[in-house]
């Protein structure tokens, strides 16, 4: 098992964080979903977990622009996705990835926790046993180093002050910074079979990771002077919302295209509240008597998505594109195979959670 602990210190308090951790993931999820690409929301609705209330989303992050060429070749062309399930519930949120094309042989775990008052120097915010902390690999992440990967100087927190009053991130920042808090993330990754390729995977999604913990917390920073003036309630509707309309977006495409939706495990349906879980598979029933398909097709996840699709059929995708669908029409400008293309993973992979 491979364990990465993340510290992501940012110079404002946890509180602060979290509620610019809702507009960032809102936005960014928007910005990085072109062409049929990036995040597809299926569900976003009220949870509970440990006696705690938050927020439950399943997500497909389609990503076969984004991965590194060599994995490309690996993965059959339909199965270049992953699905999302997160429960959000402030100050910690936990996620799981599951991958159609590995099943049980990936294990990638996610969990969050935001320590007000913090420069990224506890030591065990996790509570590990000595065993798991012998093996853990550390690393910290400045969201204000133009030396991180994804560095873009529009979006990055070295050049663009947050808040006047609270001016830029100079050299030694995390020192100084007050109000200050540390958003730790802990991975827990492991690929088992495939003649070694969980080896090749480990340092790659280390570096994914680390890239893009940098730049959707720089995004958080760099956006403040937007969120910061709403309060939480209003931001979590407006991520909502804004979730919803891309979510619509999707459907539509899936529509245009005849196939069915997604499916959504049984355990993510288990946890959603009676009229969002009676909503959701009404809508999917409606879907799939839309496309002439009896209602179990949904549970098929579209596996054929994509099969036979070239650039003449990609170009159509584009021409026919909804307009209300996406505000963000760029795509993602690999420069190489392994760290470069690290710059095009969508906001699920480490900014959406």
């Amino acid at each position: 098992m491979y364990i990465i602990q993340y510290a992501i210190t940012l110079p404002m308090t946890a509180s602060e964080a979290d509620r610019g951790h809702h507009y960032m993931v809102a936005r960014a999820s928007v910005e990085d979903s072109t062409h049929s690409e990036g995040v597809e929301p299926i569900v976003n609705c009220p949870a509970t977990r440990e006696g705690k209330e938050g927020r439950l989303t399943y997500k497909r992050i389609h990503m076969s622009k984004s991965l590194p060429g060599w994995l490309v070749t690996v993965l059959p062309k339909t199965l270049s996705y992953i699905h999302e399930t997160c429960v959000n519930t402030y100050p910690t949120a936990q996620t799981f990835y599951e991958s159609p094309f590995f099943k049980d042989n990936l294990t990638f775990e996610l969990d969050t926790v935001i320590i007000d008052n913090d420069r990224g120097d506890t030591e065990n915010p996790f509570y590990l046993t000595p065993a798991q902390l012998k093996g853990m690999k550390r690393m910290t992440v400045d969201i204000a180093s133009n030396d991180e990967p994804n560095f873009s100087p529009s979006t990055h927190a070295f050049s663009h002050p947050m808040l006047e009053e609270r001016g830029m991130l100079t050299e030694g920042w995390q020192e100084r910074a007050d109000p200050v808090c540390t958003v730790y993330k802990l991975v827990r990754f492991e690929l088992s079979g495939y003649l070694g390729l969980g080896s090749l995977c480990k340092g790659y999604v280390g570096k994914a990771l680390k890239g893009n913990f940098c730049k959707y917390h720089s995004k958080l920073h760099c956006w403040m002077d937007d969120w910061y003036p709403q309060s939480r309630e209003d931001v979590i509707t407006r991520e909502v919302e804004q979730l919803d309309e891309l979510a619509a977006w999707w459907v539509h495409y899936h529509k245009e295209k005849g196939k069915p939706l997604p499916s959504v495990p049984e355990a993510v349906l288990a946890q959603m509240p009676q009229v969002e879980r009676e909503a959701l598979l009404k809508a999917r029933a409606d879907h799939a008597r839309s496309i002439g398909q009896p209602e179990e097709a949904a549970e098929a996840e579209g596996e054929a998505e994509g099969e036979g699709e070239g650039e003449e059929e990609a170009e159509e995708e584009r021409e026919t594109e909804p307009e209300e669908a996406l505000s963000a029409e760029a795509e993602p400008t690999p420069k190489g195979e392994m760290e470069s293309e690290v710059l095009g993973t969508p906001a699920g992979i480490g900014g959406a959670m």
